[in-house]
């Protein structure tokens, strides 16, 4: 009985730290920061095709209910002052919506951004 207990936490903790091991992959989609490096200088000029790409659909000054005017670094400064472009974007995973979700490699340049201060 005693030579089966042993036998079976053996198992037991081999099969906890198994499965508490992810994939490289697992890891950068779920932190994206993860990705950037500290010496990445990501500005606005690298981040602006992303935003076109994704943002500017909803986000424009010819939208009749658009909230913000992503078209610009301008128009686009005041949410990342505020904090709704970093929850609604890198923390929620919110936006964009429609079905245009950000790649991995995007929220990581966008990561990059934010820790870079978001220039422009």
């Amino acid at each position: 009985m005693k030579k089966t207990l042993i036998v079976f936490a053996f198992v037991s903790v081999g099969f906890v730290l198994i499965q508490s091991c992810g994939t490289t992959k697992e890891v950068v989609e779920n932190n994206p920061s993860s990705v950037c490096k500290s010496d990445i200088n990501v500005t606005y000029a690298q981040i602006q095709p992303i935003i076109e790409a994704k943002c500017t659909r909803c986000h424009n000054a010819s939208k009749k209910n658009s909230i913000g005017d992503f078209t610009s670094f301008q128009g686009l400064k005041p949410y990342l002052e505020n904090g709704q472009f970093e929850k609604l974007v890198l923390i929620k995973k919110t936006m964009p919506k429609g079905g245009d979700d950000l790649s991995v490699e995007e929220l990581g340049k966008i990561e990059c951004w934010k820790a870079n201060g978001y220039k422009n």
